[in-house]
C-alpha cells in the first residue's frame, strides 16, 4: 500500500505554499516545524519525511486543496488549488481572503 507521501511531490507542496503567498518561514510557523524541515520536504530530502504530515496539514488547514488526491485512477496529485473561503477558526495561521 502506498503512503500519503507517494501522492505528493515537493514541487506540488512548494506550489501550494506559493499559492498562499507564504515564505518557508510562514509555512514552518503554521506547521510548527523548523524552516529547514520545510526546505527538506519541498526538495524531497529524506530528512523531510518526519515533517511531511505537519506541512500537509498546515496547507490544507489554510484553504489548499489537492485535486486528484488518492484517486486510484490517477495515482498522483494532478493539480493544486486554493479554496475561496477563509480557513476554519482552528487553522494555525490565517490567510486574508479576497477583498470585499
Amino acid at each position: 500500500m502506498k503512503s500519503d507521501q507517494d501522492f505528493w511531490t515537493g514541487a506540488q507542496l512548494h506550489a501550494a505554499r506559493v499559492l498562499l503567498d507564504w515564505t518557508q518561514r510562514d509555512l514552518a510557523a503554521a506547521a510548527g516545524i523548523p524552516v529547514k524541515g520545510v526546505s527538506w520536504v519541498e526538495n524531497g530530502n529524506i530528512r523531510g519525511e518526519r515533517y511531511f504530515g505537519s506541512v500537509l496539514s498546515a496547507l490544507e488547514a489554510n484553504r489548499i486543496v489537492f485535486i486528484g488526491q488518492n484517486d486510484p485512477d490517477v495515482g498522483k496529485i494532478t493539480a493544486v488549488g486554493v479554496f475561496e473561503t477563509r480557513p476554519s477558526a482552528t487553522a494555525k495561521k490565517s490567510v486574508p481572503g479576497p477583498a470585499s
